[in-house]
């Protein structure tokens, strides 16, 4: 995942608004970037985080704060993968 941009968080600290993280499993597993073509039998988990408060936050805080976000997204992002990934092998394993 590529460092955040900043503008979103500018935003939401400047009106006082939550930021809720959103994030979705790997998908390379059940897409071929060249045929650019989803399998049928993908799994894919999305899970809502906690929302972060902005209250009280400058935009001298953005920085840390996209930074804090990232983190908390890449750690989700590694265990839910891992877990649709053995989602997928157990399907694809009663297939068989």
């Amino acid at each position: 995942m590529l460092p955040f941009k900043k503008g979103a968080f500018n935003i939401a600290v400047r009106g006082g608004f939550p930021i809720v993280p959103i994030v979705l499993s790997n998908y390379q597993p059940f897409y071929s970037k060249t045929d650019r073509y989803f399998m049928s039998d993908g799994e894919v988990i999305a899970q809502v985080l906690s929302s972060i408060s902005t209250k009280g936050l400058t935009e001298k805080d953005v920085p840390t704060l996209s930074e804090k976000v990232r983190s908390m997204m890449l750690d989700t992002y590694s265990i839910i993968s891992k877990e649709a990934a053995e989602k997928m092998r157990l399907k694809r394993q009663k297939s068989l």
